[in-house]
């Protein structure tokens, strides 16, 4: 019963690896996969070592309603689905729905698999490490992609296997780095710290992904104002500046910036679809047939991952396509109820972050709470750009560290950490 944790460390550093290092035995049997075996582990570790102890088995709070319900509320659209579109249907997009709700389940194993700090510590290196790993891959891609052909050929997909996916991913997790370097940046070893950052920005870049680059500024913005308001006033206007003198912005920010507008049509009165470039344009014809199809089914939505073959009804201009944004995938496919949900969990989470970081002493946990600031800030806009709560390489660290901050929250209460 000694070390029960190890198996949830194991997991911690597998999951982004879940993609490319899909270990799914041959396939030989659907649900036995790699990932699966060590949550079954960890779930084993964390009840026996639970009994034999005599520890809490279970930590009660009241956000863990919000998560509860919110799963339910996804399971009920694939059970609505079913009665529209039949068995088919279900059979189709049961296996869909279990990973979707298998990043969440890992919130519940998160906060209950850690005990103490050290465990929390570790878990936090654990991604932190995996982090810095998956930017040099992503510059080890872009090395082996080369500049030449054409944007598409050259943006980066990493572990995610999709570039914008892989965009999202460094903004929602690079900055815990940023937050040890902020609160200890008099010291020289915070210094190294920029390293993996920068590691990841380069990461960033290599996307190509537009919606990435907006998620950055906007996080680094956050993480910059809650830590110190005059240099939150000195980038501001510094983003001010490059937004202004694009030719001072990196190379590939600066390209997808300029490819959004069609020149000096921007300018002109006319239609927005025609002043953005022909993906941004899409998005938009899209967003509206969505708003259509949430306006029919308000309340239940269409059911879950009916979306893409639904909205070609809405609108004649795209055929079957993701809503490119998660908010009103939510909306369209569970309804309005489970976006408010989904919006309250964020809102709860951050607020229960800022309250971690401003009482806690704890030096390594409140560098925690400070990256997770930044990183919630940069999820709250890149998911306005997909659908990135759909991919497990991208939000299972997101569940994970919210299991971590509620647990902080707890033990800061109970005075088991400063």
């Amino acid at each position: 019963i000694k070390k029960t944790e190890i198996p949830f460390y194991v997991l911690v550093a597998y999951l982004p690896f879940n993609a490319t290092l899909s270990g799914t035995f041959g396939g030989f049997m659907t649900a036995i996969n790699l990932t699966n075996i060590l949550i079954l582990i960890s779930i084993f570790c964390w009840i026996t070592n639970g009994i034999f102890t005599q520890q809490r088995l279970w930590e009660n709070n009241g956000f863990n309603w919000f998560v509860f319900l919110f799963c339910l509320i996804g399971i009920f659209s694939v059970i609505r689905g079913s009665f529209y579109y039949g068995s088919k249907y279900l059979t189709e997009f049961i296996i869909p729905l279990k990973r979707w709700l298998t990043p969440i389940f890992l919130y519940f194993i998160a906060l209950n698999v850690i005990k103490n700090k050290e465990v929390l510590k570790n878990t936090v290196i654990i991604i932190m490490i995996v982090v810095s790993v998956a930017g040099l891959l992503a510059i080890k891609e872009g090395i082996d992609i080369g500049g030449g052909g054409s944007l598409d050929s050259s943006r980066v997909g990493g572990l995610a296997q999709q570039p914008n996916m892989m965009g999202a991913f460094f903004v929602c997790y690079m900055f815990l780095f940023l937050g040890f370097y902020y609160l200890n940046w008099k010291k020289l070893k915070a210094w190294i710290l920029l390293i993996p950052f920068l590691t990841c920005f380069r990461g960033i870049q290599l996307t190509y992904s537009r919606g990435a680059y907006l998620a950055f500024a906007f996080a680094l913005i956050a993480i910059t104002f809650f830590r110190n308001k005059l240099l939150f006033f000195i980038m501001c206007l510094g983003i001010i500046f490059a937004v202004m003198n694009p030719q001072w912005l990196p190379g590939g920010v600066r390209y997808a910036v300029e490819r959004t507008s069609k020149g000096d049509q921007i300018y002109e009165s006319s239609a927005i679809e025609d002043k953005v470039d022909a993906s941004a344009a899409t998005r938009i014809e899209i967003w509206k047939g969505a708003f259509e199809m949430i306006k029919d089914n308000p309340f239940w939505g269409v059911g879950y991952g009916v979306f893409p073959y639904a909205i070609p009804f809405y609108t004649s201009e795209v055929g079957e396509m993701d809503a490119h944004n998660t908010y009103i995938i939510i909306a369209a496919e569970m309804g309005i109820f489970a976006l408010l949900l989904f919006l309250l969990i964020i809102f709860v989470l951050f607020k229960n972050t800022f309250w971690i970081y401003m009482r806690t002493k704890d030096s390594f946990i409140k560098a925690v709470s400070l990256g997770m600031l930044g990183g919630i800030s940069g999820l709250i806009v890149v998911n306005m750009f997909g659908s990135r709560m759909n991919s497990e390489e991208v939000s299972a660290y997101f569940w994970i560290l919210a299991g971590l901050i509620i647990k902080a929250v707890i033990m800061k209460k109970r005075k088991e950490i400063a």
